[in-house]
Formats: structure tokens, C-alpha cells, sequence
């Protein structure tokens, strides 16, 4: 792990947003105009505005964090593809919009989790999407590999075509966690020159400023969380 901004290490200071990140092969300037496109068609307007200041700058525009997830982020990355995350007390919620715009940009994208040790139910995942042209099929599904604990029992599943540089022997590992680790999830994503849980491997500054996006609270919105209160998991002890 890189240090981060003032020798803080910032991804993971941040879980959950920071656990389960959306990766797309493309620039922020075209998943924002795209996204914003798509949320107009749709009957609803964003509020955008851009970050300067770094990445930990970036995610306190997060903040605060809710199930709603009312904000989100695009931010630059030194491999060329857009990482997004968004405003949730489990999460980034990736899947939805990096299978769509696989889909709508013609582009590579992941859904990359990597749960903390100290979550209560750890998970790794990876998922490509790509469009019919770049191996995907109808719904932009590629692959999928995961090792999940499951609500106490632990579970192995994958799908899609194998990349050849997958160690496809720890598919069959006695026990299901060890299947695929995080270890194997940082190797495989090195094969695309991407290092999501990285600081380094962001870049947020004038040249290259993060954007966030905003919507409308609802007449109903979900409660609003601190990340420490998050981190302490005060949102399922108020259920």
C-alpha cells in the first residue's frame, strides 16, 4: 500500500466507500456527460461540482453517507480509466452504473470489492463488464469471480470466460476463503495496470479535478451517518 496525502493512508481510512469500487475505461468528462444524459432522460438533475484538493478532500464531499447514496464521485486515475465511488454506509454500489455504460461508452469496467479484515461479513469480488464487440454478452457481463462470507458460511462462485493469467489452481483451495483473496484480486487487476486500493493510483488537482455529483434529497430520504458512525456500525443498530 502507497502512502497517502500527508502520509495518511486514505482508501483505507475510508471503507466502505473505499471497499467496493467501480473502474471504467474511459475519461471522468465522458462518464459524467454520459451519466448526466442518462439521468435527464430520466426526469432527474444533478448538482455538479469539481475537487481540487485531493483525494481526501474528494471523499469529505461524500459525506454525509446514507443508504440513499445522494452523492457520488468520478475521479481520474494514472491508468487512463475513471473510478467511481458513491456515497453509501455499505459501499460504492458500483454494479449499476458500470454495467450500463460498459454498454452505452463501448468501454472495459469493474466492480472491484475488497472488504477490510475487520468487516463482519468480508468479501472479494471482481467484475468485468463489456459490451457484445469486447467479449461481453447481451447484458455486458464478462466475468465474475468471488470468495464471500455469505452470513457466517463461506461461499466461492465464478462465471464468465477465465483470463489466462487467472491462478485458476485456487479455484479448488480446501477451504472456499481462500479461492480468491484479496492477494489474487491486487494481481489481477495489475494485469490492466490498475491499483484501485492504492492512494497513488488516483489523481485529483487542478489539472485533473475530481467531480461530484449531487441529486435531490427525496421526501423520504434514509437517515444520514458520519463515517465513524458508520465505522461503528451505528445504521444497523438503530434497524
Amino acid at each position: 500500500m502507497l502512502g497517502g496525502e500527508g502520509g495518511v493512508v486514505i482508501i483505507k481510512r475510508w471503507s466502505p466507500i473505499t471497499s467496493d469500487i467501480g473502474l471504467i475505461q474511459v475519461s471522468p468528462p465522458q462518464l459524467t456527460s454520459a451519466f448526466l444524459e442518462w439521468q435527464k432522460s430520466l426526469g432527474v438533475t444533478w448538482r455538479s461540482v469539481e475537487v481540487k484538493a485531493g483525494l481526501a478532500a474528494t471523499f469529505d464531499a461524500l459525506l454525509p453517507l446514507s443508504q440513499g447514496k445522494r452523492r457520488r464521485a468520478f475521479v481520474a486515475t494514472r491508468s487512463g480509466w475513471t473510478a467511481q465511488f458513491q456515497s453509501g454506509i455499505q459501499g460504492s454500489d458500483p454494479f449499476p452504473v458500470m454495467s450500463l455504460f460498459a454498454g452505452k461508452l463501448g468501454a472495459l469496467a469493474m466492480r472491484v470489492c475488497r472488504s477490510p479484515q475487520s468487516a463482519l461479513y468480508p468479501a472479494t469480488v471482481w467484475e468485468v463488464y463489456a459490451p457484445p464487440g469486447l467479449g461481453g454478452n447481451d447484458l455486458n457481463y464478462k466475468r465474475s469471480v468471488s470468495a464471500a462470507n455469505d452470513g457466517g458460511t463461506w461461499t466461492f462462485d465464478e462465471s464468465g470466460e477465465r483470463y489466462a493469467f487467472e491462478d485458476v489452481a485456487a479455484y479448488s483451495a480446501p477451504r472456499m476463503r481462500d479461492r480468491f483473496t484479496p492477494e489474487m484480486l491486487d494481481r489481477y487487476l495489475a494485469e490492466f495496470g490498475l491499483h484501485p486500493f492504492d492512494d497513488d493510483f488516483y489523481c485529483v488537482s487542478p489539472a485533473a479535478p475530481a467531480v461530484i455529483l449531487e441529486r435531490p434529497a427525496y421526501s423520504q430520504e434514509p437517515p444520514d451517518f458520519t463515517l465513524q458512525e458508520v465505522a461503528e456500525g451505528l445504521p444497523w443498530k438503530r434497524r
